[in-house]
């Protein structure tokens, strides 16, 4: 059931298949970074997980900020009232 809202959300939103691709490799690399750190650079499990969190917080913090930015400096869509 989960797959066909899934679905549903895909069509209704017309992602394209590099979106989805690009989402889902993210999403695999997230979630095996730590794993990735301790068998190919030696880093303690600890750190591994210290850096796998991090990756996580630095777009809580810069998304506020670069909307910030955005509002203050870029260029909002006009709408027209008719």
């Amino acid at each position: 059931m989960e797959y066909v809202s899934v679905l549903l959300f895909l069509v209704t939103k017309r992602l394209t298949c590099k979106e989805v691709f690009q989402t889902s490799v993210v999403g695999v690399y997230s979630s095996s970074l730590a794993d990735i750190q301790t068998q190919t650079r030696g880093t303690s499990t600890l750190a591994a997980g210290y850096n796998s969190a991090l990756q996580s917080v630095v777009p809580i913090v810069l998304i506020p900020l670069l909307g910030a930015f955005f509002d203050r400096f870029g260029y909002r869509m006009l709408f027209s009232e008719s």
